[in-house]
């Protein structure tokens, strides 16, 4: 028996079909020969290398195909968005490469590539948002401490209860 893919399960992607898939990305959608041509200077690969990743990435469920407008070929493009499937790679490098430490794997991006300027500021107004968020989460959280066990519902049977015992001792 076939079993169902989660489409929040982490995707094992190998180089090739993670370029693919980006290329994807970048295109929108593209048979298997502009996919070919765009790849061309970064990894030269043949049309039958492309179609077969192209399969694999279909198999995965991460891309679809149509029938081209003319002609026998397909054109291919994504389902996911390029956010999603990213994360998931970024995640898994995470966890794989740096042992879930944050840091040191955005201090060897900016060691292998120096951000400009303006991709610094995008990175500032990101790291504010992530401070942003992490004030709300413990704002909140310190809420439900100060409030302790007054927020704690009774249940109705136990309000009855509580309330037929109030009267018997008046």
């Amino acid at each position: 028996m076939p079993q169902q893919r989660d489409d929040h399960k982490e995707v094992q992607l190998p180089e090739a079909e993670l370029e693919v898939l980006a290329c994807l990305h970048d295109l929108g959608e593209a048979e298997a020969a502009q996919v070919r041509d765009y790849l061309q200077g970064n990894r030269p690969l043949t049309h039958a290398s492309v179609t077969t990743l192209l399969r694999r990435l279909e198999s995965k469920q991460l891309i679809d195909r149509r029938k081209a407008d003319v002609g026998k070929s397909f054109v291919y493009f994504p389902i996911r968005d390029p956010e999603t499937t990213f994360q998931d790679v970024a995640g898994r490098m995470l966890q794989r490469v740096f042992r879930n430490d944050t840091v040191s794997m955005i201090s060897s991006l900016f060691g292998a590539k120096q951000p400009s300027r303006q991709e610094l500021e995008e990175l500032r107004e990101l790291v504010d948002g992530l401070y942003d968020k992490a004030d709300r989460a413990d704002h909140r959280r310190n809420d439900s401490s100060r409030l302790g066990g007054k927020r704690k519902r009774r249940s109705s049977g136990e309000a009855a209860l509580r309330a037929g015992r109030g009267k018997e001792r008046s």
